[in-house]
């Protein structure tokens, strides 16, 4: 059951899929705009559209607002404010290629991953990772909030909640209401998803907009937008043969497309590091203010998803 009808999820989709990252692209400087590839550009417009969507998402959710359609109508706003503040340096986003030839190493490894990856694993039990993020999903989606006030617990009768619960002076989430979703305690019913929430946050967009067939799409999004960013970091940095090579042996892994096809955050994890990798590179390159402030928002953001996230810090620290 789809909660959003598709012409209005449509519409909402391409507004935060693709709005905030052309409007990026579109105010930048002048020499950061031409120091991009045409295939970075896109893959650009498409994943920083995503790491913002998907922030949003998440506070909504904090907030107990969740909406596909909510969440459009801020970005869209927000983005008419930006184009009248800085139409002054509005430009086209892309720039044409020296040659089309450019973009079929990326169009071959989007293919790749495309029909590798853009099958979703039908995992809906509960109690495992796979199972809890789904059903985090369905819960902000349907719910418009993360926290859950349950009012199956609250009807219990005080003198038989030692029936149903055991120890009522234990700490507080030490009650299960389902797998994965440990309660606060009887006297307030407030359930809440385990894991971080950032994944199941975005996830809930496409809930709202295709049901379950939607949260269990999820994960291919991120894993195919992970290839490709490991592909456009290791051509900046190392050259177009090694990027190439090294992706399509990555597309080509078995761990790779498992993850990529199974509801778990290690997708996300993987596309976000990458995309701030590769805003890394371009701040380190020219000093630029915009892809400095990118790359640190996007690895801020990876924080949201796996807090392992923080290992990538020490690198950059030391480097």
């Amino acid at each position: 059951m789809n909660l959003v009808p598709p012409g209005p999820a449509a519409l909402a989709g391409f507004v935060l899929f693709l709005v905030p990252g052309l409007l990026f692209l579109a105010l930048l400087r002048r020499q950061d705009r031409e120091a991009l590839a045409l295939d970075e550009a896109l893959f650009l417009a498409v994943a920083s559209s995503l790491a913002a969507s998907s922030w949003l998402a998440l506070l909504l959710a904090e907030l107990g607002r969740f909406s596909l359609l909510t969440a459009a109508a801020a970005v869209g706003a927000l983005s008419l404010a930006a184009v009248f503040l800085g139409r002054r340096r509005l430009a086209w986003p892309f720039r044409r290629p020296a040659s089309w030839n450019e973009l079929v190493p990326g169009l071959v490894l989007l293919t790749l991953t495309f029909g590798l990856d853009a099958r979703p694993t039908e995992y809906l039990v509960g109690g495992r990772d796979p199972g809890t993020y789904v059903s985090a999903m369905a819960l902000i989606g349907r719910t418009g909030g993360i926290v859950y006030t349950d009012p199956s617990v609250l009807a219990i009768p005080r003198e038989d909640v030692e029936l149903f619960y055991r120890n009522p002076s234990a700490p507080d989430f030490t009650w299960g209401r389902f797998m994965g979703f440990p309660l606060e305690r009887p006297e307030t019913g407030r359930v809440t998803p385990e894991f971080f929430h950032l994944f199941p946050a975005f996830g809930a967009y496409l809930f709202q907009a295709m049901g379950v067939k939607g949260a269990l799409a999820t994960p291919p999004v991120f894993g195919i937008l992970g290839t490709l960013g490991v592909f456009l970091v290791f051509r900046r940095l190392f050259g177009p043969p090694t990027a190439l090579l090294a992706s399509l042996l990555l597309a080509l892994n078995a761990v790779q497309v498992w993850f990529a096809r199974y509801p778990v955050s290690e997708p996300m994890s993987q596309f976000l590091i990458f995309l701030g990798l590769l805003a890394f590179a371009h701040w380190e390159e020219r000093g630029s203010t915009a892809f400095g402030l990118l790359a640190g928002f996007v690895l801020g953001l990876s924080l949201l998803v796996r807090i392992d996230s923080v290992l990538i810090a020490l690198p950059l620290l030391i480097y």
